[in-house]
């Protein structure tokens, strides 16, 4: 079993100066989820964003490449990672 986890806001200018709102939209469910299919040994496919670089980088992002999120989106996102 699998759970591809895609749901919450997603639109960056809504969540800015909004941490309680970013929490309640990306960071609660997210964590739910997580513990949740850990508890039952399922799989979580968990989909970011870009938004958790800075975009300095010339060259393209490895998965595993240090974070440097801009904004409060962002930040959440390197959280529910």
């Amino acid at each position: 079993d699998v759970v591809v986890h895609t749901a919450g806001e997603r639109r960056p200018d809504v969540l800015e100066n909004k941490p309680d709102l970013t929490e309640e939209l990306n960071e609660k469910p997210t964590t739910y989820l997580a513990e949740y299919c850990a508890q039952k040994n399922i799989k979580l496919l968990y989909l970011s964003t870009d938004y958790v670089f800075d975009g300095k980088s010339p060259e393209p992002y490895e998965e595993n490449a240090e974070t440097s999120p801009l904004s409060t989106y962002g930040i959440s996102k390197v959280r529910c990672e």
